[in-house]
């Protein structure tokens, strides 16, 4: 259950020598499990309107091994470890992709929660 996200670094996600932020990196973990769920066939707005509840962000750890520089291809590739319908625990790995080099892991651990009462909630879904 993997799926893989592509993106470009662009002069905003950099620093003035064209080193990227490293909350950047935070912001693409999350573009790419949004995707993995859009290739599952589970977008935010569909488990808001089917099942009232979103996915919410519990923990991350991130290790970073280098960085991305201006102009730099990157991959995403994001991977579903467990879930218990409740828990999503991914592991996440950002890839240069030209040089093939592995920029950073991270793990992720994402709970779903009921819309209206901000508690946690189990959703029967098919992964």
């Amino acid at each position: 259950m993997s799926a893989l996200f592509q993106c470009k670094v662009y002069l905003d996600d950099t620093d003035a020598q064209g080193v990227v932020y490293n909350a950047n990196y935070l912001i693409w973990l999350e573009r790419a499990r949004s995707e993995w769920l859009e290739q599952k066939g589970l977008s935010h707005l569909k488990l808001r309107e089917d099942f009232n509840c979103a996915l919410v962000l519990y923990e991350t750890k991130i290790n970073f091994r280098k960085s991305a520089m201006l102009g730099d291809e990157l991959i995403v590739h994001t991977e579903l470890k467990e879930h218990n319908f409740l828990k999503f625990n991914f592991y996440q790995k950002i890839i240069n992709k030209n040089a093939e080099t592995i920029l950073c892991e991270a793990t992720s651990c994402v709970v779903a929660i009921d819309q209206e009462k901000h508690k946690p909630k189990k959703i029967e879904i098919n992964l």
